[in-house]
């Protein structure tokens, strides 16, 4: 074509210009993109597409299409008022009424049926709601003529309306073309597009009808109109049109009565037109409404404001504020969430009257260039002299990394500079950079560096008001006077949100559920999030269950989350390629350990180090954002950094990944033993092959015990069943027998059983009957304290088999006392009282003075449920006396919390008190809360009411905890009887 982006960018704009038509109804006539084609009529484009070109002077040689008057007009942009063959029709506070602005607020687009319902009923529709909304459709239908265009289809329903058939429309096609005209440089007509614009508004959005008036999209259109007043004033400021700014910003100040740069253009506006006095006062009011209502002082642009005023210095913004130099990337349509950051950012450099540098830090994919860039593109109009942009290709797959002399070169060569004149040392070139930024008022966004080495060439020195944003996955620690803005996942709506946008809402209708497991199997993360979307979107045949397949399966989600030149996994490697090869092989290794999170100590023995050696590894990985602590010293990887991990240890020899398997089995099942053997000193052990790892953690006392055990419960489950899927029995079994006493007194009954379950599979595949029927017996435990005592009992008898065959004498006597607890609860009294007397007996065969006592524990138990107490006494005192002469706390405090139900109330109180400080100090959730209900009841029986009610409270939400549904009905009954009693 050999157009001269000058000459064309001038013929697009006069021909456009008069046909009357807007850059949008041109591109959609085209058939090309709006950003396109404001990029060509404002001249930036040096190569234009033939194709564009000739598609854009196609359409301006079409005659306009002449616009058949509508008869319907809707106006939502304040009260809610229609109009239909120019007679006003009055809709009231109805739920009609209510159906139609929301879907007005969301015109053009399908509003999927539950919004809709749960906006009309305030979150609380009817079972027909699908069928009301239909008839509210018909009636309006009926009543608004054919103009509009209202459907309520399946799942769905929306309204389809032209500009001139609605004013919020109308708003935002006037700021579009207001926008352009300010951006080439037309601020007469700028400004009166603005004004009319802002003309369009009758007050707050769909005022008077409150489920709309506080719903988002009129919180997003308040905001619009926000914006559309303060460009209005900036241009009036330049034009010095104040009387006219003033107008409109007294409109907006209504709704806005906190902003404060509204009220900061307003006084300037109030000074330029004369009214000093009235500036002046409009600061003092906003002050003490920060004051009364926010308890906060106002900030720096409001004071600058009214120092300005007080000098009698109206700064009148020069016309180059309104458009210098843009050499940011294109924004995205769809960026969505970030509200947070985008508003610390933006405060950030708007506020700032030095130079200032901010950095937004986060893991790959995170979005910390679509952040970066969408913040430039929002705050253009505060940087006169313009936006630079230099990407450092630090994680560039296809580009080398920029040197610092690179970025200097292509950050001179975009403030003007002639290639010949640029130094070629580093130093120079820097020194003339900060010389061109003295007077200067730019954003420069230096993004993907590597690390503070490599921007500090890059900043700025005095004289200058610029402000840096980087973007980095290095947390830049070591660089002085940065305000660093770290990005993490998206929540949960917004990664819903940019999933919808991606793949437009028409698609996924009625799948919100789905949706948000795609989003979570994405990890949350925008870039995962955007390649998922989009493959769905190009993708017609793909249902959602197709593309949750690939994402649920952890060997297809990384490669499935690949579009041509976007991958997950290349943007992570690209960082693990930045890493030293120690850093590597710790990523590697610690990559496929099992559970949730994890402590340096075990990474230390699983790569085989010092703790101290591994801490640094860890915060280094912490640095680069490959590894995140939850808490001190405990580390977790994001979903799919732990994926590409598991993909990267596939290069890992395989005897060293295998050697470092057997090496985090060891650690744990030695810890575990150790932390079992606090718990419960008189416990049975069973040998642990191997030798102990050289760095264990040191644990004094049982609390030090429960607090790894609870650090680390849920990775003891999860090594419970990788060990088992990978064929490792012998550790699967191992590791979960000192598991058991924890479980169980502290409530963790759902990991009982399923360790359990899990080892005991294991058992049957070495066939080691000595485990098995070990596991079965605490297996039978767990079921016994949620309820399902049949199980328990089978369990308990499988195992007595086991032992009869082993000659098991120990066992046998270990079984029969299980079971004789069992029965004893479930009313089996003859049972119970054979089984405990078996107990004692093989116990006293065996020596086992630990075991007599828990056997005299059953036995009294028994006399307790049998309601002979004074029996059951005698066997709990003797009990107690055995498991203090073995050491045995947590035998002594059940043994104490017996004699509390058994003895008459003089002592009750006393050994139920014992029993409580016995089993918090052994850390028995379970014990204590009986200990509580019974001393609850010795309270009551006193008349102490507040005191037994509050011991009771506290039983109840203890059993609630550890799973005891027997002992929380006694406690709650007996809570019930007491306030009966009363009332």
């Amino acid at each position: 074509m050999g157009l001269d982006p000058a000459v064309l960018s001038e013929l697009l704009r006069q021909r456009r210009g008069k046909l009357g038509i807007t850059q949008s109804e041109l591109a959609q006539r085209a058939g090309v993109g709006v950003r396109t084609l404001r990029d060509l009529e404002h001249g930036v484009v040096r190569n234009p597409r033939i194709a564009s070109v000739r598609q854009l002077l196609a359409a301006l040689d079409e005659p306009t299409p002449r616009t058949t008057a509508r008869t319907l007009r809707i106006g939502v942009l304040g009260p809610l008022v229609l109009e239909h063959n120019s007679t006003q029709v009055a809709m009231g506070d109805t739920r009609a009424a209510t159906l139609l602005g929301l879907l007005a607020l969301h015109v053009n687009q399908p509003v999927s049926l539950a919004d809709v319902a749960a906006t009309v009923w305030a979150d609380r529709p009817p079972v027909s709601h699908a069928e009301l909304l239909s008839r509210y459709a018909r009636r309006l239908r009926q009543r608004l003529g054919p103009g509009l265009r209202l459907t309520a289809g399946r799942g769905f329903c929306r309204l389809d309306l032209d500009p001139e058939q609605l004013d919020l429309l109308q708003f935002g096609e006037l700021t579009i073309r207001a926008r352009d005209a300010a951006e080439a440089g037309e601020l007469d007509t700028a400004h009166e597009t603005y004004a009319r614009a802002l003309d369009c508004w009758r007050g707050p959005v769909l005022s008077g009808h409150e489920p709309l008036a506080w719903h988002p999209g009129a919180g997003a259109l308040s905001r619009q109109r926000l914006s559309a007043a303060l460009a209005f004033a900036d241009i009036g400021c330049v034009l010095g049109r104040y009387e006219q700014t003033v107008t409109q910003l007294e409109a907006v100040r209504t709704d806005e009565p906190l902003h404060e740069g509204l009220h900061s253009r307003l006084m300037t506006a109030l000074a330029g037109s004369g009214q000093q006095a009235a500036a002046l006062e409009l600061f003092d009011d906003l002050t003490e409404r920060l004051s009364t209502e926010l308890g906060i002082e106002p900030g720096p642009e409001i004071r600058a404001a009214q120092l300005t005023v007080l000098r009698q210095e109206i700064s009148v913004p020069s016309r180059r504020s309104l458009g210098g130099p843009n050499f940011l990337p294109r924004d995205m349509d769809d960026f969505v969430g970030r509200t947070a950051e985008m508003d610390r950012v933006t405060q950030a450099l708007r506020t700032a009257n030095v130079p200032g540098v901010h950095a937004l830090s986060g893991m790959a994919g995170i979005g910390k260039t679509a952040l970066a860039v969408h913040v430039g593109h929002t705050l253009a109009d505060r940087f006169p002299d313009g936006l630079l942009f230099v990407d450092l290709h630090t994680h560039s797959g296809t580009h080398t990394p920029l040197t610092a002399q690179a970025a200097l070169d292509a950050l001179l060569r975009q403030l003007g500079v002639d290639g010949h004149r640029i130094p070629d040392q580093v130093d120079q070139s820097a020194a003339l950079w900060r010389s061109l930024l003295v007077g200067r008022d730019a954003l420069v966004v230096l993004d993907d560096v590597a690390d503070a080495a490599q921007a500090r060439p890059l900043l700025p020195g005095g004289g200058t008001n610029c402000q840096f944003l980087i973007t980095s996955r290095t947390r830049l620690t070591s660089l002085d006077a940065v305000s660093t803005v770290p990005l993490e996942v998206l929540t949960d709506v917004e990664a819903v949100d940019l999933f919808a946008r991606v793949t437009g809402e028409q698609r996924i209708i009625g799948q919100d559920r789905q949706i948000r497991e795609v989003t979570q199997l994405c990890g949350l993360l925008p870039l995962a999030i955007r390649i998922a979307a989009a493959r769905f979107r190009d993708r017609p045949s793909w249902t959602i269950g197709h593309l949750l397949s690939l994402l649920r399966n952890e060997q297809r989600r990384l490669p499935a989350l690949r579009a041509g030149d976007r991958s997950v996994s290349a943007a992570l490697t690209l960082s693990y390629r930045q890493l030293t090869p120690a850093q590597q092989r710790l990523f590697r290794l610690v990559g496929d350990f099992p559970g949730a999170d994890i402590s340096a100590a075990v990474a230390a023995a699983i790569i085989d180090s010092t703790v101290e050696e591994t801490t640094s590894g860890l915060e280094d990985l912490v640095d680069v954002h490959l590894l995140h602590e939850v808490t001190l010293d405990r580390y977790r990887f994001h979903d799919l950094i732990r994926d590409h991990a598991r993909q990267m240890g596939q290069t890992e020899p395989a005897r060293q990944r295998r050697e470092a398997t057997v090496r985090t089995y060891a650690y744990y099942i030695h810890v575990a033993a150790m932390a079992a053997d606090l718990l419960e000193p008189t416990r049975k052990r069973f040998p642990i092959p191997g030798a102990a790892p050289a760095h264990l953690p040191t644990l004094h006392t049982a609390a030090d015990a429960l607090a790894w055990f609870d650090a680390e419960r849920l990775n003891l489950a999860a090594i419970v069943a990788a060990a088992a899927a990978r064929g490792h029995h012998e550790q699967s079994w191992q590791l979960t027998q000192p598991l058991w006493r924890y479980f169980f007194i502290r409530g963790h009954l759902h990991l009982h059983i399923e360790t359990h379950h899990i080892a005991l599979a294991s058992t049957r595949q070495l066939g080691d009957t000595a485990a098995e029927a070990e596991i079965r017996k605490s297996l039978g435990l767990g079921y016994w304290r949620v309820g399902r005592s049949a199980e328990a009992i089978d369990e308990h008898h499988r195992a007595l088999e086991l032992d009869l065959a082993d000659n098991d004498i120990w066992g046998q006597a270990k079984t029969h006392n299980h079971l004789g607890f069992i029965h004893a609860r479930r009313g089996d009294h003859a049972e119970a009282l054979e089984h405990h007397r078996r107990a004692a007996e093989l116990y006293e065969r065996t020596g086992d003075r630990c075991g007599m006592a828990r056997a005299l524990v059953g036995l009294g138990d028994l006399h307790f449920h049998t309601g002979h107490n004074s029996e059951g006494a005698t066997q709990f005192r003797q009990a107690v006396e055995l498991a203090r002469e073995v050491g045995d706390r947590w035998g002594e405090g059940l043994a104490a919390i017996g004699l509390g139900f058994t003895s008459p109330p003089p002592h009750a109180g006393r050994y139920l008190e014992q029993a409580l400080r016995l089993t918090r100090a052994s850390g028995d959730r379970w014990g204590e809360s009986i200990a509580l209900i019974g001393l609850g009841m010795v309270l009551a029986d006193a008349h102490a009411v507040d005191a037994a009610v509050n011991h009771y409270r506290q039983a109840i939400n203890l059993t609630h905890e550890v799973g005891d549904q027997w002992w929380e009905q006694i406690a709650t009954t007996a809570l019930t009887q007491l306030r009966q009693h009363l009332s």
